[in-house]
């Protein structure tokens, strides 16, 4: 990219025409960068930049036949609030960084042992996702029925919240399953409404953030015992959205046979994992401890095609152990002990990242992860209202698919 990232690189604003290729230069620079943090995102790869050795600024938010004319100003210009052929994508971006910062921590050699369980830097992510959240209405088209659409920056809002916690049996009876659950589902409903109303959307990394956002949804079934379930597993909305993927996967194998594998592949597991459990089984009839051995079988052998396609490591890893383990079951003694309690309830709250939320720093500038940071002094636990996280653009599940 020619050191675009760098801003010494950049040539001296000497007159008119420098400051215009300035401006040129980093939309080249942040386009690439979105793209970039898009494919890394949707794989579980690293960057081609990392963000601590990014110095230039983002462009402005400038129209095209006002660049010249508003170099004199173009700095001060970056803080216009006014809608701009520019805005949506000065918002993505800025998405994009805090996505950039998540992957950064789960890509940490160390993160299952010492940082997953972390709260403080979740704390941080959460609060710029929500002034992120909050700013949308200023840059989308409330014209559009599109990619520009309003619907579109919530659909990318659950994707991060989905990178956020990535349940595990160890961590998804807390926010980790409760949030999945929530940001999964919507993300899966609001992509099956862009695919019915538009003519065709034939994203490959959409069918790999589908298939990924589902499996996440299934093994929080999978691996939850109904004892432990918050409300947001009691949703109807749970099943439209399974509904809603499969038929996604669908139409995207219908345009490439590769991808049959991987709606296949969700079938089986959306046929073999209950999202519903009975309390109290007819006598007689004994709950599967595990998933059937034909279709165990079938989706082993369908995991070597989804290998070089889905590439997403925890989410091959997530079908693999559906495929194997046994269904996470209470103990008589436990279920019996617990009447109407659910695990995202009973989390202590200082280990509760979605309890204990604050801001830190400013997304419009390049992210450093949290783990470099010692200092968390500054993080205030509880100067944030939790209930304003809400999940925005909840879809209509009544409307047919």
């Amino acid at each position: 990219m020619a050191q675009f990232h760098l801003a010494d690189a950049e040539p001296e604003p000497t007159d008119v025409a420098a400051k215009v290729q300035i401006q040129m230069r980093r939309r080249v620079f942040w386009s690439a960068y979105t793209l970039d943090r898009a494919v890394s995102t949707a794989l579980d790869l690293p960057f081609s930049i990392p963000d601590y050795q990014i110095t230039v600024k983002l462009f402005a938010n400038i129209d095209d036949h006002e660049l010249e004319n508003l170099t004199e100003h173009v700095e001060s210009s970056q803080d216009r609030s006014h809608l701009t052929s520019v805005s949506y994508a000065l918002h993505v971006v800025y998405c994009r960084q805090i996505q950039s910062e998540i992957l950064n921590m789960t890509l940490h050699r160390d993160f299952a042992k010492q940082f997953d369980r972390l709260s403080h830097w979740r704390h941080g992510v959460l609060g710029k996702l929500d002034r992120w959240k909050t700013l949308c209405h200023r840059h989308s088209d409330p014209r559009s029925t599109t990619f520009t659409s309003n619907e579109w920056l919530n659909m990318m809002y659950n994707y991060s919240l989905a990178m956020l916690y990535q349940p595990t049996r160890s961590t998804v009876t807390g926010p980790a399953g409760d949030w999945t659950v929530k940001s999964c589902i919507q993300a899966c409903l609001i992509f099956r409404k862009f695919q019915r109303e538009t003519q065709r959307i034939e994203l490959w990394l959409g069918l790999v953030v589908q298939f990924k956002c589902g499996v996440a949804l299934l093994y929080c079934f999978f691996a939850t015992p109904t004892h432990l379930r918050s409300a947001a597993y009691e949703l109807p909305e749970a099943s439209e959205a399974v509904r809603a993927c499969s038929i996604i996967l669908s139409i995207f194998a219908e345009s490439w046979p590769q991808a049959r594998c991987a709606r296949d592949a969700f079938d089986i597991l959306a046929r073999e994992i209950p999202l519903f459990v009975t309390a109290s089984p007819p006598k007689g009839f004994n709950s599967p401890k595990k998933m059937r051995p034909e279709s165990s079988e079938a989706l082993l052998a369908l995991l070597v095609q989804l290998e070089p396609i889905i590439v997403h490591r925890n989410t091959l890893k997530l079908v693999k152990e559906m495929a194997t383990a046994e269904f996470t079951r209470p103990a008589l003694d436990q279920e019996d002990s617990v009447e109407g309690g659910t695990g995202a309830a009973q989390c202590p709250s200082g280990d509760s990242p979605i309890w204990n939320t604050s801001m830190n720093g400013d997304i419009f500038q390049p992210v450093t992860p949290y783990f470099l940071q010692t200092d968390v002094s500054t993080l205030d636990p509880d100067g944030f209202d939790y209930m304003t996280l809400g999940f925005p653009g909840e879809f209509d599940p009544s409307v047919p698919f």
